[in-house]
C-alpha cells in the first residue's frame, strides 16, 4: 500500500452541510413545506396612486418644458467659454469652442470662471454631401464635465446632441438623438434650469415650418419622467398625437397612455404597471413636443437665408 494512501474500506467523512441536509429531508417534509403545501402564491400587484386622468395629466406636465437642444446648450457654453484666457482653460480652446481640461481639480481664469471637462460642438451649416456647398443644418454637442462662475454658479454636463436638418426650408429630413445630463440655473430654457437628464432619438420630416416626427426613449425633467415609443405629432391624426406616452411615479411605478388613432381626439386607455387597465384619458403632449423645435426654427431660417 503506497505511504498515505486510505486504508481499505475507508470513507471519507460527510460534510457537515450534507449531513444536516440528509437529517431535514426525511418523507415527513420541512417546516416550510407544511406550512406551504397546497397553496399557490399568487402575484402581488402595486397600487395606482394616479387615476387615469391624474397620469394623463401628469403626461403633459412631463413635457411641457420640451426637449433639450443643442441650440440651448450651445449658447451656455460659448458664454462660458468667452470668460476663458490663454491659460485657463487655453487660448485655442477660447478661439475653438472646446474645452479638453482633464485635471480633477480643474482650472481658473483670470475672470474667476472655473473650467474642468472636455467636450466640443457647434451649430450651423454643414457640408454633408462633401461637394463644397452647405446642404445641412447641424447642430452638435458632446460633452463631459462642468464650469463654474466666480459666484459660484454650476453648468453641469454629459452627453451628446445631435441634430441633422437636410433639404431646404420648403421640404427637410429630420434626424437626432438627445443624450445626457444637463443643468445650469441660470440658463433661459426651463429643462436646464430645472435639470435634464435623457434618452430621445427623433426623426421625420419639416414642411414649411411643420414638424413631424416620431419619438422612442424618455427624459425626467423636474422629477417628472415621461417616455415615449413611437409617439408621433403631425402625423395621421394631425397635430393630435399618435403613439404611446407614459409616466412614473413618485414610487416608480409606470402608466402608459396608447392614443386612439381611430378617433384621433388625443385620447386612449390607461394602463398602470403594464397589466391594470384604469379608464380612458386625453393627454395633449404636442404643445411641449413641438416647443422643443422652437430654437432651432430660429436658427434654421437664419442659416438658410
Amino acid at each position: 500500500m503506497p505511504p498515505g494512501a486510505p486504508a481499505p474500506g475507508y470513507a471519507p467523512p460527510m460534510p457537515l452541510w450534507f449531513a444536516i441536509l440528509a437529517c431535514t429531508s426525511g418523507t415527513a417534509g420541512s417546516p416550510f413545506e407544511s406550512a406551504t403545501a397546497g397553496q399557490a402564491s399568487e402575484p402581488s400587484h402595486p397600487d395606482a396612486a394616479y387615476t387615469a386622468e391624474e397620469a394623463a395629466a401628469a403626461m403633459t406636465e412631463g413635457i411641457r418644458f420640451g426637449l433639450p437642444s443643442g441650440t440651448g446648450l450651445w449658447a451656455v457654453w460659448t458664454d462660458f467659454l468667452s470668460h476663458g484666457d490663454e491659460t485657463c482653460p487655453g487660448a485655442e480652446a477660447v478661439e475653438q469652442n472646446s474645452l479638453a481640461v482633464f485635471d480633477p481639480y480643474g482650472c481658473v481664469a483670470s475672470s474667476g470662471y472655473w473650467f474642468q471637462g472636455a467636450g466640443g460642438g457647434g451649430v450651423g451649416m454643414l457640408d454633408t454631401e462633401m461637394d463644397g456647398t452647405a446642404d445641412s443644418y447641424v447642430e452638435m454637442f458632446k460633452a463631459d464635465g462642468s464650469m463654474r462662475t466666480p459666484q459660484g454658479d454650476t453648468f453641469e454636463f454629459g452627453g451628446a446632441i445631435e441634430l441633422i436638418i437636410q433639404g431646404d426650408l420648403d421640404v427637410a429630413e429630420v434626424e437626432a438623438e438627445v443624450l445626457g445630463t444637463y443643468a445650469y440655473p441660470l440658463a433661459e430654457e426651463a429643462w436646464l434650469v430645472e435639470g435634464v437628464s435623457t434618452s430621445v432619438y427623433y426623426g421625420g420630416t419639416r414642411e414649411a415650418g411643420i414638424w413631424r416626427v416620431t419619438l422612442d426613449g424618455g427624459v425626467t425633467v423636474a422629477g417628472e419622467s415621461v417616455g415615449f415609443d413611437g409617439l408621433s405629432v403631425n402625423g395621421d391624426c394631425g397635430l393630435t398625437p399618435t403613439g404611446k406616452v407614459s409616466v412614473r411615479d413618485a414610487v416608480g411605478h409606470w402608466y402608459e397612455l396608447e392614443y386612439d388613432e381611430a378617433t384621433c381626439d388625443g385620447c386612449g386607455e390607461v394602463v398602470f404597471d403594464h397589466n391594470q387597465p384604469l379608464g380612458r384619458a386625453c393627454a395633449d403632449v404636442s404643445p411641449g413636443v413641438l416647443y422643443s423645435f422652437s430654437a432651432t426654427d430660429e436658427n434654421l431660417m437664419a442659416a438658410w437665408r
